[in-house]
């Protein structure tokens, strides 16, 4: 089981200091809402720092991308600030695009790691067969 990144080990670019300073001065405050689910900044902030260490478990090094192709989420919040906070670039895919364009957004950007929900399943798979060593 990965162990989260301790708090003080921020990517030099700190966008991820105002979710921390929001967890540290109000922990049980309402941070987000997505269908019957919610997540209070403290939880928050434990859900992205245990998914940057699951992405550097994977081997997302610092400067690497990691693409997210989902559905607009409470998930895709989490990914977002879970990539920076491993020193990863975040590379969010438009779930409207056709293969050939997701394909060429792969080939400009060049992803270590893709991140999916269940929705996109198929077209995760896909772009899984046509680059192999994604992750």
């Amino acid at each position: 089981m990965s162990t989260p990144a301790p708090i003080g080990q921020l990517p030099p670019a700190r966008i991820c200091d105002g979710l921390v300073r929001a967890a540290t001065e109000h922990p049980h405050a309402l941070a987000v809402v997505y269908g019957d689910r919610r997540t209070t900044y403290g939880e928050l902030l434990d859900r992205v720092a245990r998914l940057a260490a699951v992405l550097r478990d994977a081997g997302l090094e610092p400067g690497e991308r990691a693409a997210m192709l989902s559905y607009n989420s409470d998930r895709y919040i989490e990914f977002y600030f879970a990539a920076i906070w491993a020193g990863g670039i975040m590379v969010p895919l438009n779930h409207r695009l056709s293969a050939p364009e997701l394909a060429h957004v792969f080939e400009d950007s060049q992803p270590h790691i893709l991140l999916y929900d269940d929705e996109h399943q198929p077209q995760a798979q896909q772009l899984k067969e046509q680059h192999p060593d994604l992750v």
